[in-house]
């Protein structure tokens, strides 16, 4: 059965009280129906509040160019240069870290800020559960002052 389009949803935006930090989002969803729900733009709010509070940087780690990840193994294997550490210790350190920055730089991956136990994959993994469609998050910005 073919996927259905994900040709409905909103753009949620979020400026916080200092007037220094906001965020955009669209989030994308199949029918007008569930977009219009108060419950869908409650989503897309707290997803506004994650990019606004935790600044990602990319929506799934897949998505980080090697190039980027490689200027961060720089900056950590210097960190272990001198330290006396085998080189095989320090590459799986460095690979360690690099999992965990990924991990922190992806919107998708990172804990959501209202409970660490979920990702705000998981968080919108459970949405999608209750509605029975596909939401996904289109694009995202953040601006600061």
């Amino acid at each position: 059965m073919p996927e259905k389009e994900l040709n409905q949803g909103v753009i949620e935006a979020y400026i916080h009280p200092n007037k220094k930090i906001g965020a955009l989002i669209e989030l994308r969803c199949e029918t007008d129906f569930v977009a219009r729900t108060e419950e869908f733009r409650k989503l897309a709010h707290e997803i506004c509040l994650q990019v606004a509070a935790m600044n990602p940087l990319f929506l799934k780690p897949e998505d980080i160019p090697e190039e980027f990840l490689d200027g961060e193994r720089k900056i950590y294997k210097k960190q272990f240069s001198g330290t006396g550490k085998p080189k095989k210790i320090i590459e799986e350190i460095v690979e360690g870290k690099i999992e965990k920055y990924r991990q922190e730089v992806s919107l998708l991956t990172q804990p959501w800020i209202r409970d660490e136990s979920k990702s705000i994959g998981d968080f919108i993994n459970e949405y999608i559960g209750k509605v029975g469609e596909n939401i996904v998050i289109e694009k995202f910005v953040r601006y600061q002052i």
